[in-house]
């Protein structure tokens, strides 16, 4: 994913006062947070070590998620900051299943408009 589209730690206190709005599917949570207009999206992948114990699990998840997203980013429209947290489901989720958990969140909340 290019790094003007990343949330970096600096951009996760910024937006700690904002008001974010929390969507859940069936293998990641997605919080959505408003950003200024004529921005880029930003957007993070998150699994937690509570969720998913085995750090090549973690990793694997991750890596699924930013592919998906790195994917997807292109189509977002809305200036937001997005955060997948992914959850201990995940695990067993093919990359199809993610892709798709992904898609829907992202296209219920009408981002590619």
């Amino acid at each position: 994913m290019p790094s003007r589209f990343r949330l970096t730690r600096s951009d996760f206190k910024a937006l700690s006062t904002q008001k974010t709005r929390r969507v859940r599917g069936v293998y990641c949570m997605l919080a959505i947070t408003p950003l200024p207009v004529g921005t880029h999206p930003k957007i993070a992948c998150i699994v937690a070590k509570k969720a998913v114990r085995k750090a090549t699990d973690r990793n694997r998840i991750k890596r699924r998620c930013r592919e998906i997203v790195r994917l997807e980013v292109g189509h977002i429209k809305k200036p937001v900051a997005l955060a997948l947290y992914a959850n201990a489901a995940s695990v067993q989720a093919t990359f199809d299943q993610l892709r798709a958990d992904i898609h829907t969140l992202l296209c219920t909340n009408n981002f590619y408009q």
